[in-house]
């Protein structure tokens, strides 16, 4: 990921919501999955 998409994860995980996301596996990739 760039640091654009980095920045934007943690301010997901900073704001109000972020208690949500409890044990959930983010990968701010920017969409990309290889495997």
């Amino acid at each position: 990921g760039t640091p654009e998409d980095i920045a934007a994860t943690i301010l997901l995980l900073a704001g109000p919501g972020g208690p949500f996301y409890a044990g959930a596996c983010l990968s701010p990739n920017g969409g990309d999955v290889m495997h």
